[in-house]
């Protein structure tokens, strides 16, 4: 902490008139006084003293409570105060300077204390936002979210090419994404445009590309080009916005310098990350403001205390005098408690850890699934594992391998277990936690029976009397073959199907339709949301 911006040359006077906590001139003079007399009484009258001196003074004043003077506190005094050549300070500027570097610490701590409200407010916001997400996200089958959107800001570009007569232009721009077209305004005569106008498209798949083009406006004929750049969505995925410079390229990629286009791009594929990345900043900003009030609170009773001749009982001096601080607001570990109990559900083992919580056994493994997963997805190019998309993959999977294995051996088992999985799919707007749960330990009860299966007919059905070339034996070994096969991608697809109904949020909610469509149904869209409030769904005017 820096405690050398506070003013020696106004001494104790500098904060008072910010802030109805700080006091009076009266008061700070009060202060001033009875630590001049407590210094007179020490060292003598007009005794000029030494760095030493004083801090032997002021760990006497406080000896009885076991600690000692913030060295860092002293060392601001002095450093704002002319010393002698013996490098002695006067009593009279000791004094001044000591109540001013105390009324700075409780203004920092006011200030801190401020800060630290308005951070535990958006964070219980947040965190609200989040149970509601919970309920009401659904994820496509691309595994992001039903009305994903990216929204660009086209900000300004500059160093265009001279495209009329006259040496300027008149810039326009294009921007689309997949089918969907929007256009800017026209900026006249202008080879360094600023827009600053927004725009939104619907984002399906997430493998999109946004294509921005800046164009020439030419009247009765094609406009002429300018330059244009691609920006890949994915690029985006971890939400946050980008605000960002890029080269604008030629039409013919030959490397032509055609001018600079600032976009402001923010892609939200997913508002529960989001909302796990913003409480947990706020987590962490919480406890970094926590810390900052504690060093200010004790640092500002070490100089009160002091002054007025109390000990280090924070509590006691809170009661005792003018500067008293209600620290209920920001020293309620509970809260921070119940935004821990909140996470469990999705956060880190380390921010468990931050918040003082460990996650139950269940979660821990799933993390541990995800952590494993991510690795191996990250291997194969993806940013995450698409878990929905692989619970539907091996679902096909598992369906298509039962029909088989029921063609080859009777098998109720799995049968049994395919026919509600089918029902869950008929019925997904019904789908609850405990349906997915149920399936998926059944599912783990299934692969004991099909290692038994495996143990009591691998020999019978390999090892047949019936010659090679009979039918017969050569569906038998298939069959067998199906078996070890099932048996091993079970457990990959009970730990897919396990995990997804450990979140079940994540996935399945009641809101599974909009206005009578089902979301996978809606087209993308694109729409203008500039202040000129120019709604344009359009084709593209631009003929090369």
């Amino acid at each position: 902490m820096d405690l050398s911006s506070y003013d020696p040359n106004k001494g104790h006077t500098r904060f008072e008139a910010s802030r109805e906590y700080v006091d009076s001139n009266k008061k700070s003079a009060q202060y001033e006084a009875l630590l001049a007399n407590k210094m007179t009484e020490f060292f003598g009258k007009g005794k000029r003293i030494t760095y030493q001196e004083a801090k032997d003074f002021l760990d006497s004043k406080l000896k009885h409570d076991g600690t000692y003077f913030s060295d860092e506190v002293l060392e601001n005094i002095f450093k704002n105060v002319e010393a002698d050549a013996d490098s002695r300070i006067s009593i009279d500027d000791f004094c001044n300077n000591y109540v001013g570097a105390a009324n700075y610490l409780l203004k920092e701590l006011f200030n801190t204390k401020d800060k630290y409200n308005d951070a535990l407010r958006m964070k219980n916001e947040f965190e609200s936002e989040y149970d509601h997400v919970c309920k009401t996200e659904k994820k496509n089958k691309f595994g992001i979210m039903t009305d994903s959107v990216l929204t660009v800001t086209v900000v300004q570009a500059k160093d265009l090419i001279p495209m009329d007569k006259g040496g300027l232009s008149d810039p326009y721009c294009i921007l689309e994404v997949g089918d969907s077209f929007i256009e800017t305004t026209v900026k006249h005569k202008n080879l360094h445009p600023r827009w600053d106008e927004s725009f939104t498209f619907n984002i399906e798949t997430g493998n999109e590309i946004l294509i921005v083009t800046v164009l020439d406006q030419d009247r009765g004929k094609y406009d002429d080009f300018e330059g244009k750049i691609e920006i890949k969505i994915k690029d985006l995925y971890d939400q946050r916005p980008l605000n960002e410079w890029y080269d604008l390229k030629p039409q013919d990629g030959s490397g032509k310098w055609c001018g600079r286009i600032n976009l402001i791009l923010k892609w939200v594929h997913s508002r529960i990350d989001m909302l796990k990345d913003l409480i947990r900043e706020k987590i962490g900003e919480l406890e970094v403001l926590e810390e900052n009030i504690n060093y200010y609170e004790e640092r500002y009773v070490m100089c009160e205390n002091i002054i007025l001749g109390k000990s280090m009982n924070t509590s006691a001096f809170h009661s005792a005098t003018p500067h008293s601080v209600n620290r209920t607001s920001f020293n309620d570990t509970s809260r921070l408690d119940k935004t821990s109990q909140k996470l469990n559900d999705f956060d880190h083992l380390t921010l468990a850890k931050l918040a003082g919580k460990v996650l139950d056994r269940e979660h821990r493994w799933a993390l541990a699934v995800e952590n494993t997963s991510n690795k191996l997805s990250s291997k194969l190019g993806f940013d995450q594992t698409p878990w929905y998309l692989l619970f539907q993959i091996f679902t096909a999977v598992y369906l298509i391998t039962i029909l088989l294995c029921l063609m080859i051996k009777p098998d109720f088992v799995n049968l049994t277990i395919l026919v509600l999985i089918v029902f869950c799919f008929a019925h997904i707007t019904k789908v609850r936690q405990w349906h997915l749960r149920f399936i998926a330990f059944f599912l783990l009860s299934s692969w004991a029976y099909d290692l038994v299966w495996l143990f009591i007919n691998t020999g019978g059905y390999w090892s047949s009397q019936i010659y090679d070339g009979d039918v017969e034996l050569g569906l038998r070994r298939f069959a067998i073959m199906l078996s070890y096969f099932m048996v091993i991608f079970k457990i990959v697809y009970f730990l897919v199907f396990w995990k997804v109904s450990v979140e079940y949020n994540r996935f399945f909610s009641e809101d599974f339709t909009m206005d009578g469509f089902e979301t996978s149904d809606r087209k993308v869209f694109s729409k203008d949301v500039t202040p000129q409030k120019k709604n344009a769904v359009m084709m593209n005017p631009y003929q090369p």
